[in-house]
């Protein structure tokens, strides 16, 4: 199984974290782009290092499985 991180904003929209851009850090976009891990550690470890703003506006993240055959 691998996973992917799932962002929730207080009015409900949904988006996905990326891989790191050129300056290493993270974004948020749509499902098509979001980053798949090896495993939860990594995922969460990815959440620990999101920007604080994502924090503070709100924003929260959840680790969720999936098949990697499945989600392409």
């Amino acid at each position: 199984m691998f996973f992917v991180i799932k962002a929730f904003s207080d009015a409900g929209v949904e988006t996905w974290v990326t891989t790191p851009g050129m300056d290493s850090s993270r974004s948020l976009a749509p499902r098509s782009r979001a980053d798949v891990f090896a495993n939860s550690a990594e995922a969460r470890a990815a959440i620990a290092g999101m920007s604080p703003a994502f924090h503070a506006s709100g924003i929260e993240f959840s680790v969720e499985r999936i098949d990697r055959d499945e989600w392409d």
